[in-house]
């Protein structure tokens, strides 16, 4: 499945964003396996205990698109909370 996010106007601080999501994954225990950041873009490969995701990040004009794709099925629950964790970093760079 995937799942793509927008949080709105803050492209300008995008590695700000990236870190405090990374920091929001750690503290909702979730395994980052792999990360890379290239200025405009980001891209992480995330494991919980019942699902795996890959997660792409991509300037566009003043907002950063979040995709979201699942590799294996698993709780809604753990999707809320990625999403619950974007939408406060929104709220908080914002």
């Amino acid at each position: 499945m995937v799942f793509t996010y927008t949080a709105f106007g803050v492209g300008n601080r995008f590695e700000e964003y990236f870190n405090m999501f990374l920091n929001r994954m750690a503290a909702n225990a979730v395994s980052i396996e792999e990360r890379k950041f290239a200025g405009s873009w980001a891209k992480l490969k995330l494991k919980t205990s019942e699902e795996e995701a890959e997660v792409n990040m991509r300037l566009q004009g003043p907002d950063i698109v979040i995709t979201f794709t699942v590799q294996k099925p698993g709780e809604k629950k753990t999707l809320e909370k990625l999403q619950t964790g974007i939408n406060v970093l929104g709220r908080l760079l914002y």
